[in-house]
Protein backbone atom coordinates (compact mmCIF):
# COMPACT_ATOMS: atom_id res chain seq x y z
CA UNK A 1 0.00 0.00 0.00
CA UNK A 2 1.38 3.79 -0.94
CA UNK A 3 1.85 5.05 2.42
CA UNK A 4 1.53 9.14 2.52
CA UNK A 5 1.64 11.54 4.94
CA UNK A 6 -1.63 13.81 5.88
CA UNK A 7 -2.18 17.02 5.71
CA UNK A 8 -5.12 19.75 6.73
CA UNK A 9 -7.02 21.13 3.48
CA UNK A 10 -6.21 24.95 3.58
CA UNK A 11 -7.93 26.49 0.58
CA UNK A 12 -11.73 26.58 0.11
CA UNK A 13 -11.93 25.55 -3.28
CA UNK A 14 -9.45 22.32 -2.57
CA UNK A 15 -11.67 19.24 -2.43
CA UNK A 16 -10.95 16.05 -0.82
CA UNK A 17 -11.52 13.01 -3.46
CA UNK A 18 -12.11 9.53 -2.02
CA UNK A 19 -10.82 6.96 -4.19
CA UNK A 20 -13.52 4.82 -5.62
CA UNK A 21 -15.94 6.76 -4.23
CA UNK A 22 -16.06 6.19 -0.78
CA UNK A 23 -13.66 6.10 2.23
CA UNK A 24 -13.48 2.38 1.92
CA UNK A 25 -12.76 1.52 -1.64
CA UNK A 26 -9.06 1.78 -1.82
CA UNK A 27 -8.70 -2.03 -1.66
CA UNK A 28 -10.08 -5.23 -3.23
CA UNK A 29 -13.06 -4.45 -4.19
CA UNK A 30 -15.83 -4.35 -7.58
CA UNK A 31 -14.94 -0.75 -8.10
CA UNK A 32 -13.58 -0.04 -11.42
CA UNK A 33 -10.55 3.06 -10.40
CA UNK A 34 -10.01 3.41 -14.19
CA UNK A 35 -14.02 4.38 -14.52
CA UNK A 36 -13.89 6.62 -11.28
CA UNK A 37 -11.61 9.04 -12.42
CA UNK A 38 -12.64 9.08 -15.72
CA UNK A 39 -15.65 10.36 -13.97
CA UNK A 40 -13.78 12.90 -11.44
CA UNK A 41 -12.49 16.37 -12.14
CA UNK A 42 -9.13 16.91 -10.10
CA UNK A 43 -7.35 20.16 -10.19
CA UNK A 44 -4.12 21.17 -9.10
CA UNK A 45 -4.45 21.61 -4.58
CA UNK A 46 -7.16 18.64 -4.64
CA UNK A 47 -6.42 15.66 -2.26
CA UNK A 48 -6.87 12.13 -2.61
CA UNK A 49 -7.57 9.94 0.17
CA UNK A 50 -7.80 6.07 0.11
CA UNK A 51 -8.78 3.49 3.03
CA UNK A 52 -7.34 4.29 6.50
CA UNK A 53 -4.93 6.97 6.55
CA UNK A 54 -3.00 7.55 3.01
CA UNK A 55 -3.44 11.15 1.79
CA UNK A 56 -2.12 12.61 -0.98
CA UNK A 57 -1.79 16.40 -2.44
CA UNK A 58 -2.05 17.25 -6.25
CA UNK A 59 0.39 19.84 -6.49
CA UNK A 60 1.01 19.85 -9.98
CA UNK A 61 -0.66 20.12 -13.01
CA UNK A 62 0.36 16.41 -14.69
CA UNK A 63 -1.09 12.77 -14.74
CA UNK A 64 0.06 10.85 -11.83
CA UNK A 65 -0.25 7.13 -11.21
CA UNK A 66 -1.41 5.09 -8.12
CA UNK A 67 -1.07 1.35 -7.31
CA UNK A 68 -0.46 -0.89 -4.71
CA UNK A 69 1.66 -3.34 -3.29
CA UNK A 70 0.69 -6.96 -2.39
CA UNK A 71 0.15 -7.76 -6.02
CA UNK A 72 -3.85 -5.87 -5.96
CA UNK A 73 -2.40 -4.01 -9.21
CA UNK A 74 -3.17 -6.75 -11.27
CA UNK A 75 -6.92 -6.96 -9.75
CA UNK A 76 -7.29 -3.44 -10.75
CA UNK A 77 -6.19 -1.52 -7.37
CA UNK A 78 -4.38 0.76 -9.71
CA UNK A 79 -5.69 4.41 -10.94
CA UNK A 80 -4.48 7.20 -13.14
CA UNK A 81 -5.80 10.98 -11.65
CA UNK A 82 -4.86 13.27 -14.61
CA UNK A 83 -5.18 17.14 -13.03
CA UNK A 84 -5.68 20.89 -14.54
CA UNK A 85 -4.55 23.31 -13.25
CA UNK A 86 -7.26 25.43 -11.15
CA UNK A 87 -10.05 27.60 -13.11
CA UNK A 88 -9.52 30.47 -12.43
CA UNK A 89 -12.03 33.24 -10.35
CA UNK A 90 -15.16 34.60 -12.27
CA UNK A 91 -14.70 38.28 -12.76
CA UNK A 92 -16.29 40.87 -10.19
CA UNK A 93 -19.28 42.59 -11.84
CA UNK A 94 -18.07 46.16 -12.75
CA UNK A 95 -20.04 48.87 -11.31
CA UNK A 96 -19.61 51.69 -14.15
CA UNK A 97 -22.35 49.75 -16.27
CA UNK A 98 -25.21 50.11 -13.68
CA UNK A 99 -24.18 54.14 -12.92
CA UNK A 100 -24.09 54.91 -16.63
CA UNK A 101 -28.01 53.45 -16.76
CA UNK A 102 -29.10 55.09 -13.57
CA UNK A 103 -27.28 58.53 -14.80
CA UNK A 104 -29.10 57.98 -18.28
CA UNK A 105 -32.22 57.28 -16.38
CA UNK A 106 -31.53 60.22 -14.25
CA UNK A 107 -31.22 62.65 -16.72
CA UNK A 108 -34.04 61.23 -19.29
CA UNK A 109 -36.30 62.06 -16.53
CA UNK A 110 -35.19 65.45 -15.58
CA UNK A 111 -35.38 66.24 -19.21
CA UNK A 112 -38.97 64.91 -19.55
CA UNK A 113 -39.83 67.26 -16.65
CA UNK A 114 -38.61 70.15 -18.00
CA UNK A 115 -40.22 69.68 -21.41
CA UNK A 116 -43.40 69.11 -19.39
CA UNK A 117 -43.02 71.86 -17.55
CA UNK A 118 -42.47 74.04 -20.62
CA UNK A 119 -45.64 72.35 -21.88
CA UNK A 120 -47.71 73.62 -19.04
CA UNK A 121 -46.32 77.34 -18.74
CA UNK A 122 -46.77 78.08 -22.59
Amino acid sequence: MVIMLRAEMGNASEKMHYVGGSKTSWGPSNVNLTEWSSHETFYVGDWLCGAGRDVFNLTQTKTYYFLSGGGYCFQGLKVAVNVLRPMPPAPAPTSTSSSSTSTTATFSSSLLLLLLLLLIVI
